[in-house]
């Protein structure tokens, strides 16, 4: 727990300041940031605030978490996401989407994890079926920063590992707010709009070991 420390990030921010200790070579400062990208590649990120049509709700979103300014020992590990229709990461009301560093369904989709200094995974697009008057939705992600060269950061095989455990993270909140917006029309003519604002919130737990994820779902559903 003493190899790294993390300044808090001011609410809704989509960057944190990370102090990682690198032994008898001193202190490093790195940057760890959330990202929307354009596509499966992440070559281009998308610039905030994000916008997504309510058309396309069921939508691939592509995120990428990167710390910056750190050598190549060090890997970022993306432990739990799960979104809730509050800003708490501790709401009941929850849908998970990656739980102990594995996707907690068909939706999710993880590309890289703890491999190197960027971590990557999509998920579809969705809302809270049961919760349509809420206007805004959290997706919440707890990563941890691994030194590669003390420890062995990947995580065993999805197969061997439990998706039913709960949710107990700590550290630092990063965010990015989506906006989905768009005019649908109905057989009278009459145009209507929804609004629907997703912010990511990322607890960034800087420690040894890897977190446990939650599979708590209630009164939560998919659109695609």
């Amino acid at each position: 727990f003493s190899q790294s420390v993390f300044t808090k990030p001011s609410a809704f921010s989509r960057v944190a300041t990370v102090y990682v200790n690198n032994g008898s070579l001193g202190t490093f400062r790195s940057q760890l940031s959330m990202n929307v990208f354009t596509n499966s590649k992440f070559l281009y990120a998308k610039d905030a605030p994000y916008v997504i049509d309510t058309s396309e709700i069921g939508s691939e979103v592509f995120i990428g978490i990167e710390a910056k300014g750190l050598s190549n020992r060090f890997k970022v590990v993306i432990n739990n996401c799960w979104a809730t229709p509050t800003p708490y990461s501790t709401d009941k009301k929850r849908w998970s989407l990656i739980i102990n560093s594995c996707s907690a369904d068909n939706t999710v989709t993880i590309y890289d994890n703890a491999k190197d200094s960027r971590s990557t995974f999509k998920f579809n697009s969705f809302r809270f079926q049961r919760l349509e008057k809420v206007s805004t939705v959290w997706l919440h992600c707890e990563v941890q920063i691994c030194d590669g060269e003390r420890l062995f950061c990947q995580p065993s095989p999805c197969s061997v590992r439990s998706l039913s455990t709960e949710v107990d993270p700590n550290g630092g909140i990063l965010t990015a707010e989506f906006q989905i917006k768009g005019d649908i029309s109905s057989n009278n003519g009459h145009v209507t709009g929804t609004s629907l604002f997703i912010l990511l919130l990322v607890l960034v737990n800087l420690c040894c070991g890897l977190g446990n994820g939650s599979n708590v779902q209630l009164d939560i559903a998919v659109i695609t």
